[in-house]
């Protein structure tokens, strides 16, 4: 696992006065809903934060870090699972709330945060790279099975019919 992935995802699943997400995007049934792609099951804090973890580590995972300080939510990483429709935001500053959810429009979203993004950092190139969090931090990759096919989530994402 990734030194900075522990981190992350304790910070995604804390509930900061400011902006609770796993109240927001799980208890509000968001990550059950199939209309926002795959169910993932999530029952609890600990399967949320595993959740983000697992796309954190996954090389399917796309990623870019935002640099303006036009915006908060442009000084951040983005993360984005495609195959369970998963992004997740870690503002650079640890006191603004992280957060992991699943966008109505799918890619598209994370896509609209890049443009967004680089349209205010005109000096230099974004890209979204594959790799999650290695992407953004390299340091050695630990091979798993569930990396090396990228959908097998500890809540792993079921179709309902």
């Amino acid at each position: 696992m990734h030194s900075k992935t522990e981190e992350v995802a304790r910070r995604v699943g804390q509930h900061p006065s400011k902006h609770d997400a796993y109240e927001q995007h799980v208890e509000s049934g968001e990550f059950s809903n199939p209309d926002y792609g795959p169910t993932v099951a999530i029952s609890s804090r600990e399967e949320y934060e595993a959740h983000v973890r697992w796309v954190l580590e996954s090389p399917d995972t796309r990623s870019f870090t935002a640099y303006s300080t036009a915006m908060t939510w442009r000084q951040a990483h983005f993360y984005y699972h495609e195959p369970t429709n998963t992004a997740v935001i870690v503002p650079k500053d640890p006191s603004q709330p992280a957060t992991a959810f699943r966008p109505k429009i799918g890619k598209t979203y994370f896509e609209e945060r890049m443009k967004d993004a680089q349209a205010v950092e005109t000096s230099i190139m974004l890209e979204a790279r594959r790799g999650g969090i290695y992407a953004l931090y390299p340091e050695p990759m630990a091979e798993s099975p569930s990396q090396s096919t990228g959908t097998e989530s500890p809540n792993a994402p079921t179709r309902t019919s």
